[in-house]
């Protein structure tokens, strides 16, 4: 699955397509483990235009797969489907793009 959505986009010559993200594992342990705001049963993955994107005036604005302008975000439901959110009353949207920032084994991260 992975070999053919990397053939699919040519990764080898192209530097700007989304290839992966990467999130903190700490950080996630720790977010799943606090039930301050209620016990996570369940993790949803959003995409969404990341803050630079939308800086630069692009709200609404297909940014395709582009790896400067496209992130996940990341927040927990508890058993009623309610959004449970971190200490800091957020989600988490802290995702690390490649091409940028390219993390383990190239046939896996790129």
């Amino acid at each position: 699955m992975i070999g053919s959505y990397l053939s699919s986009i040519n990764y080898a010559e192209n530097d700007t397509t989304l290839r992966s993200l990467t999130f903190d594992a700490d950080t996630l342990r720790a977010y799943l483990n606090d039930t301050s705001h209620g016990k996570i049963v369940t993790l949803k993955f959003m995409l969404a235009h990341t803050p630079n994107y939308l800086a630069n005036g692009n709200f609404g604005i297909n940014a395709g797969l582009h790896a400067a302008a496209i992130t996940l975000v990341v927040v927990g439901l508890d058993e009623q489907n309610n959004y449970v959110y971190n200490r800091n009353n957020q989600v988490y949207d802290y995702m690390n793009p490649c091409p940028t920032t390219c993390l383990g084994n190239a046939t896996l991260s790129h």
